[in-house]
């Protein structure tokens, strides 16, 4: 609600960016998930709790050791976010995102879309270049 109430551009986007972040930082794979949840459905669980917590920690390890938090935000993204979401956004500022970004200092963020018209040339790998051009 902040995010969407603040007028600075600047603010908005890192705003915004924080609930990515977020997101991504408590972020858990469906496979993981599911284990997990079939796990604690387990009505054994009550006589051999030992057991089941070496279960749910084996599961978790690997989660764990992840550090990349730019995997994290990519499949937080893939996962919970569709390109029909994004086109809406992008669709509303199209003539922004036609155009080359560049920053004082020369950093330089490259168009997502080729013109104002290709919108609906979207598709869903291109999530991830949004996801890179964000992180950028």
């Amino acid at each position: 609600m902040v995010a969407n109430l603040t007028d600075n551009v600047r603010l908005k986007f890192i705003f915004y960016f924080q609930i990515l972040e977020y997101s991504s930082y408590y972020y858990l794979e469906s496979k993981i998930q599911n284990r997990i949840t079939q796990t604690f459905r387990n009505p054994e669980i009550y006589d051999k709790p030992e057991e089941f917590s070496k279960v749910i920690i084996e599961e978790m390890k690997d989660h764990f050791s992840q550090k990349d938090d730019s995997v994290k935000l990519e499949k937080t993204i893939t996962e919970n976010v569709s390109i029909e979401d994004v086109k809406n956004e992008i669709d509303a500022n199209k003539e922004f995102f036609a155009n080359d970004l560049e920053f004082e200092g020369g950093l330089k963020i490259n168009k997502i879309l080729k013109d104002a018209s290709s919108v609906d040339n979207l598709k869903a790998d291109d999530l991830i270049l949004i996801k890179k051009i964000l992180k950028k």
